[in-house]
């Protein structure tokens, strides 16, 4: 079976054309609200108008894909629709924009129904063509031949075009979607900036395979659609993250045994649990059901099948694909674990993509840590899963493939095996080794905080004793970080002093993140929420440049996890090491960059107080108390 350019295009047709049913469906329901729930008019063109060059384009995009490929029966029923899409807008109304919806004509019953009409229509074809291109990629992957492979292997130039396409569509709808937003408008800009400075520090620029790096961005793109702004695709994310988030709940019948009331004390105001006793036992649960997973197959089973996708669209190998993958599902230290048996035969771009990885996501076992302090469940695993294609792309940049993979080859790789002998041991097992964790997380929180506030008292004392006030390390850091934060459009605030404070903030998050780690910035980005010092955007595009242990502290811990699994190749990890930190660093802006370009709703989530809680310092009870 080979994946040809037709299967390709097919693929991306199969995806598309998804878009256009919603885009269909949501036309007939708007239609159907202005016949019967008397709509406001204005409101109802104004929406579907939004709608009709994204479907244009998309629909434009896969048949033009198609005449490259030259599949014939796609071209001849698309193409009647191409015409009829280019008539219409060329027709459209002067007092409907970019649309051909006008208000002031949409209620005329001949209007209503021939729009009406022209909905159901195009939703029937889109469902008919639907499961025809998913019956046609199966059959041009399993029927592709060598005569197809060669021909269009003499068209050097088809993969330049379709990359030109791509790159063109993403920036056609960033711009549409962005072009009265300065703070949307700086995001795309940043996320331009970051692909031209990688560039600029590549090793080898003039070997940079450019597959990765667009298809990488048009999965970033997908990803960020379908969860922050398609309505469906958010709210079926967020009951999966509710589900998962109810079922980590479940530790609370654990602790409350073994602590007693330590996790759950009497419901005095600003008295809550330990944070040792109450969100790290979570690690304790989940890494216990990860080692069940892991043992019965489930963990190499979903990594495969989500690293093949990668391999099919972004090119890459096997080893850097599943590492990838992997560490979305099981986080980047026990996702470096799955490449022991890959490590001495792979070549160098691959350590880098490889470690680089380490850097650029977080471990899943500690988003309840970071959800306590107000990072939106929805928005920190988005993070996660973009961050995959994202790492790849900026790896494929900074350190281009030039030597000859043996890792090519998904259905060979060799997953370590597991120690444990049942899935009781294997459950057992889990939950031991996650106590090490907590302890690291417990000593680092304890040296980290110290250090801060020993620096803060040291830059302070330094700054008084030249005439500055009010100087702490936080503060030097968020002027450090202030122009990068600047750029990338953190803040929407109305007036410009606002955004200044709110650009430091998030600046100060990030240099946080970047000198220290990213659980500090978390917990300095709670108490922020808290004093509404942070809005909305500014907090998305935290979240997403935080999500990520791209901090000089974790070069310690690849090198030892690496080392021990392949020691002859220390060399190799120590100077691949430093520019890992950099790629996994830059793969969180570029998530940011991607999902601040595109996000126009507030999606933002704030720590939840108790407000029916005893206050003992102003004697004010709660009405439920004083009513008894």
């Amino acid at each position: 079976m080979a994946f040809t350019f037709a299967a390709l295009c097919y693929l991306i047709a199969l995806i598309a054309v998804a878009f256009c049913i919603f885009f269909a469906i949501y036309t007939v329901i708007c239609i159907d609200e202005l016949k019967t729930d008397y709509k406001n008019p204005i409101e109802q063109c104004r929406s579907l108008n939004q709608l009709i060059l994204p479907e244009y384009i998309v629909h434009g995009i896969f048949t033009v894909l198609f005449l490259l490929s030259w599949q014939l029966f796609s071209i001849l029923i698309n193409s009647p629709l191409v015409a009829y899409h280019v008539m219409s807008y060329m027709r459209r109304p002067v007092m409907s924009g970019p649309g051909i919806y006008d208000p002031t004509r949409i209620l005329n019953r001949l209007e209503l129904s021939h729009h009406m009409r022209v909905a159901w229509i195009k939703l029937a074809f889109y469902l008919i063509s639907f499961f025809y291109y998913l019956y046609a990629l199966i059959y041009t992957l399993v029927t592709a031949s060598s005569r197809v492979a060669r021909k269009l292997g003499r068209y050097t130039w088809l993969p330049y075009l379709a990359t030109l396409l791509a790159l063109a569509a993403i920036t056609a709808f960033v711009l549409t979607q962005s072009i009265h937003s300065r703070p949307r408008l700086q995001s795309f800009g940043s996320l331009i900036l970051i692909l031209l400075f990688s560039v600029l520090i590549s090793d080898n620029p003039g070997r940079i395979k450019w597959r990765p790096v667009i298809c990488g961005l048009v999965l970033q793109y997908l990803v960020a659609l379908l969860i922050l702004k398609w309505d469906a695709g958010r709210d079926g994310f967020r009951f999966l993250i509710d589900q998962i988030v109810f079922f980590l709940g479940y530790t609370s019948a654990g602790t409350d045994f073994v602590f007693g009331f330590i996790p759950s004390p009497p419901n005095f105001c600003g008295m809550d649990g330990p944070f040792s006793f109450t969100s790290l036992p979570i690690l304790i649960f989940f890494s216990a059901i990860c080692s069940a997973a892991y043992y019965a197959g489930f963990v190499q089973w979903v990594c495969k099948k989500t690293a093949v996708l990668l391999q099919w669209t972004m090119g890459t190998t096997s080893a850097e694909s599943l590492n990838a993958m992997g560490s979305v599902f099981i986080g980047p230290t026990d996702g470096s674990l799955l490449m022991q048996f890959a490590l001495p035969t792979m070549t160098y771009s691959e350590i880098v993509a490889a470690l680089a990885v380490g850097y650029s996501m977080l471990d899943g076992s500690l988003f309840a840590l970071y959800i306590a302090f107000g990072a939106c469940p929805t928005l920190l695993l988005s993070a996660n899963v973009m961050s995959a294609p994202a790492v790849l792309t900026i790896s494929k940049i900074l350190s281009p493939e030039v030597q000859k993979s043996k890792q090519a080859d998904m259905e060979t790789f060799e997953f370590p095996p597991t120690e444990a002998q049942s899935l009781l041991d294997a459950i057992c097992k889990g939950a031991v080794s996650a106590m090490g964790v907590i302890f690291a997380i417990i000593a680092n929180l304890i040296v980290f905080l110290a250090l801060l506030a020993f620096l803060d008292k040291v830059i302070g004392f330094v700054c008084d004793c030249v005439g500055y006030e009010d100087v702490t390390f936080n503060k030097v850091l968020g002027w450090a970080f202030f122009p990068l934060a600047y750029v990338m459009g953190v803040s929407d605030a109305d007036t410009w002093e606002a955004q200044k404070n709110e650009i430091l903030k998030v600046a100060q998050l990030i240099g946080t993140k970047t000198a220290l780690n990213e659980f500090i910035a978390y917990q300095q980005m709670q108490g922020m929420l808290l004093n509404g010092e942070i809005g909305s955007r500014a907090q998305l595009m935290a979240i997403y440049c935080l999500c990520g242990y791209s901090n000089p502290s974790q070069i310690g811990t690849q090198l030892g996890i690496y080392g021990a699994m392949c020691p002859k190749r220390k060399k190799d990890f120590v100077t691949a090491a430093p520019k890992g930190l950099l790629i996994g660093s830059l793969a969180c802006f570029m998530t940011a960059c991607v999902a601040g370009s595109i996000i126009t709703t507030d999606m933002g989530c704030r720590p939840t107080t108790n407000p029916l809680c005893f206050d003992v310092s102003n004697g004010t009870n709660p009405e439920w108390i004083s009513a008894l």
